[in-house]
């Protein structure tokens, strides 16, 4: 239970990061020199949802490797 708990919660922050880094790039390629709150608001969801997305693919990967371990 906590090691799912713990696996949720690092994989949330991976997503904050990774949206956090996307979201310095977006205003970048915009042009947008200070983001006002709602371009802020926006490309942070945006990169949020990229992050989880991201995250949900590394785990889909990973599980896929463990069937193909197991049913070697």
């Amino acid at each position: 239970m906590i090691k799912a708990i713990i696996k949720y919660a690092l994989g949330l922050l991976m997503a904050l990061i990774s949206g956090y880094i996307i979201r310095i790039y977006m205003c970048q390629w915009f042009g947008i020199a200070e983001p006002t709150i709602i371009h802020s608001l926006f490309i942070g969801v945006l990169g949020f949802c990229v992050g989880i997305w991201v995250v949900m693919i590394k785990n889909y990967q990973i599980k896929k490797n463990d069937r193909a371990l197991y049913n070697k």
